[in-house]
């Protein structure tokens, strides 16, 4: 990704008093087409500053307020943005790769066709978020909140959300494939369709989770808490399901050939139609009611 829409193709070099002047006489302060590389700028206010289209590659933003500002375009690979707030902040178009967003505040945030792959969003604030078109693959949002968010359309191949929150977060047309979500809170989630096969949810609350028609073939669900979980047409071919409460939930039409569900709670649950080997079937119809 670069930054195209200047008129004469180049970026602009700026001092720090020259920035400085800029914050105190704007107050949308427009810093717009900079090159800002490897600066120290995590101690200027940034809130509701233009950077559209500048270089931050390599800048230490660390605790820096950029509330409401503007990053479209902009270029941020191997920038420290660690513990800033970025609350409400227009992240589109830009080039995030190996960020560091450790504990960032992204809240009410825009993320729109970013490539973030590789970033550290561990413990990252997304909540009431949307992202769209983006690329997260390889990165770490470990103990991330992701609650209330839309996720359209993003690639989140072998990412690691273990032990994060995303109640109620709803994903559309998203790659979760290899992904790791041991331990995480995925009540009342939208996952309809998606792509979860060789994903690990050890431990994983999915109560109350829609997962119709989702493939989790290869998917390991051990001790996956899935109560009134809705997993209707689901492909769940070689699942590991062992220990894992199904109580309630509704597997009717799924696909669960070669899955293990030894110690699984079944009681109340939906399995008509459902599709299971011979020694499968025989062994839940054992289980007491």
């Amino acid at each position: 990704m670069t930054c195209i829409d200047k008129p004469n193709g180049t970026m602009s070099p700026i001092s720090d008093d020259e920035i400085r002047r800029v914050i105190d006489n704007q107050k949308c302060p427009d810093l717009c087409y900079r090159d800002l590389r490897s600066r120290n700028l995590g101690h200027f206010i940034l809130a509701s500053a233009r950077l559209i289209g500048s270089d931050l590659r390599e800048s230490n933003l660390k605790r820096g307020r950029l509330m409401a500002a503007c990053l479209d375009k902009t270029l941020l690979c191997n920038a420290d943005l660690g513990e800033a707030d970025l609350t409400g902040v227009s992240l589109r178009y830009s080039d995030c790769r190996e960020a560091g967003f450790q504990g960032t505040g992204f809240r009410r945030a825009q993320i729109v066709a970013c490539d973030m792959r590789n970033t550290d969003c561990r413990h990252i604030d997304l909540r009431d978020t949307d992202c769209l078109l983006s690329k997260f693959t390889g990165s770490d949002l470990s103990g991330a909140d992701l609650s209330h968010i839309i996720m359209g359309t993003c690639d989140l191949r072998d990412v690691d959300l273990r032990d994060s929150t995303l109640r109620q977060t709803v994903f559309i047309a998203t790659d979760l494939k290899n992904s790791l979500f041991d331990r995480s809170d995925l009540s009342n989630a939208g996952m309809n369709s998606i792509g979860l096969n060789n994903a690990s949810l050890t431990d994983a609350v999915l109560c109350y989770a829609q997962l119709c028609d989702s493939n989790l073939r290869g998917t390991i669900l051990r001790g996956t808490d899935c109560r009134h979980s809705n997993l209707e047409g689901a492909r769940m071919t070689s699942t590991d399901c062992r220990y894992c409460d199904f109580r309630e939930a509704n597997l009717e039409w799924a696909d669960l050939r070669q899955s293990n569900f030894k110690g699984a709670d079944i009681r109340g649950a939906r399995m008509d139609n459902a599709i299971m080997d011979i020694t499968m079937r025989n062994s839940l119809s054992r289980q007491p009611p």
